[in-house]
């Protein structure tokens, strides 16, 4: 957690195409390559190189390399919204955002450890299986909308959010959104949150048998439990801490009202 929010910090607005690639290239050595020698960094990146080679060498073989792919992926997200970023236009596809917002919400590498937390044996024919693999989407989404919805106060007052679900939705002529109106895009994105979360629970209740592998289904209801459990502890994680400057104050906190100056 803390080298995600470490490449976050760094990758984040203002930073450059340019700082986001140098940083994400050091978070995949300091994952991907923790048994070459070691080169002698500074700063950040030896922060990086020491958490990485703690959670690489905790992390049992049989799900490392799972792990590390996730990770990759997430360092090609950050990049690809540093690009969209520099580009200086807004998002007008829900589709292409879903797609790079999936790797640069760095829920999937958290699915993994939970594997390897629980010791969960799921065959890669059973992890790759199209089912499983549209549920993982769904799951990861619902982290990425939670966090968007979340996060779009804080966004907004940074820089108008130009990376956001809720500011996508108000460029995509698909929605129908006029650009501007945050409490319909809002709305939109509860919903789409709702739907994702429905379709999960239609996935999860109708999982293939996977006959092939017999007493494999108590693993799989396991395993979707714990994906379920990375999106409510990312929601309840969200509203507590002061990271997204959710409330202005303690009062506003209480009441759960979120204000957005215009």
């Amino acid at each position: 957690m803390m080298m995600f929010l470490i490449l976050e910090q760094l990758t984040d607005t203002p930073a450059t195409v340019e700082t986001s690639r140098k940083w994400a290239a050091e978070f995949v050595d300091a994952i991907q390559n923790v048994d070459a020698p070691k080169v002698t960094k500074e700063g950040p990146a030896a922060i990086l190189q020491h958490l990485g080679s703690k959670v690489i060498a905790a992390i049992d073989p049989p799900y490392r390399a799972g792990y590390i792919a996730s990770n990759l992926l997430l360092a090609e997200g950050v990049v690809q919204e540093a690009i969209d970023r520099e580009d200086g236009a807004l998002q007008t596809s829900l589709t292409s955002y879903i797609q790079t917002r999936r790797k640069s919400i760095g829920a999937l590498p958290f699915h993994y450890l939970d594997l390897w937390i629980w010791q969960l044996e799921i065959p890669e024919p059973v992890s790759n299986h199209p089912h499983i693999q549209t549920m993982v989407d769904a799951a990861v989404d619902l982290v990425g909308l939670g966090n968007d919805i979340y996060s779009y106060r804080k966004e907004y007052l940074e820089d108008g959010a130009k990376h956001n679900f809720v500011t996508v939705a108000m460029n995509d002529p698909s929605t129908g959104i006029q650009a501007g109106d945050i409490p319909t895009a809002m709305n939109f994105a509860v919903d789409q949150f709702k739907t994702t979360l429905a379709r999960v629970e239609q996935l999860k209740n109708s999982l293939p048998s996977f006959d092939e592998h017999p007493g494999l289904g108590p693993t799989l209801d396991r395993y979707v439990e714990l994906m379920m459990d990375s999106v409510t502890g990312n929601i309840e994680w969200s509203v507590a801490c002061k990271r997204y400057s959710l409330f202005e104050d303690v009062e506003t906190r209480k009441k759960g009202y979120v204000t957005i100056p215009s």
